[in-house]
């Protein structure tokens, strides 16, 4: 019962935001109507007791704090993507050595887990297939991604003719 009213209150409450932001909305329009101003202008004018060269000043220096956000998060982004990138690309070699292993022989995997290693070597190879084709990450890195593409696919063709584990078999009792 008491979980009933509590989420109505809620339900009211977004409600009344919604309904606010409208009035606002509409208020503001209204303003540029009359004063003959932008949107964020009159935003600013929505409630205060400033002038029109007040608060057009105000908006100014709203535009520009939210386009140096815009940029501090761009480059923030920028940042991350190219850290992932980076970690991707070390990931590469680190694959390259143990597809390398599987395509001379040195190293065997097991039966049991031979489904198990061509589902990640299929996963690497739709992810490395992505990068090589996005002309967003640099050319160096398209080139890395094609040689390690290569090399999964050797990888997993190997593994393909080393042939599917036996089926376990089912125990009646």
């Amino acid at each position: 019962m008491i979980a009933f009213l509590i989420s109505t209150v809620m339900i009211g409450q977004v409600g009344s935001f919604d309904s606010g932001a409208k009035m606002r909305h509409e208020a503001n329009k209204m303003i540029m109507g009359m004063q003959n101003v932008p949107y964020d202008v009159a935003d600013v004018l929505n409630g205060s007791n400033c002038s029109v060269e007040q608060a057009t000043e105000i908006a100014a220096q709203r535009r520009q704090l939210r386009e140096m956000q815009l940029r501090q998060d761009m480059a923030a982004m920028q940042k991350q993507i190219h850290e992932g990138t980076k970690n991707i690309v070390k990931g590469w070699s680190k694959l390259n050595t143990a597809y390398d292993q599987i395509i001379d022989g040195t190293k065997i995997i097991p039966d049991q887990e031979r489904p198990t290693a061509r589902g990640h070597i299929r996963t690497d190879i739709e992810i490395t297939s992505r990068m090589a084709e996005m002309k967003t990450t640099s050319r160096n890195v398209r080139i890395a991604a094609k040689a390690h593409l290569k090399k999964a696919e050797a990888a997993l063709a190997v593994l393909d003719k080393q042939g599917s584990p036996p089926e376990a078999k089912k125990e009646t009792p």
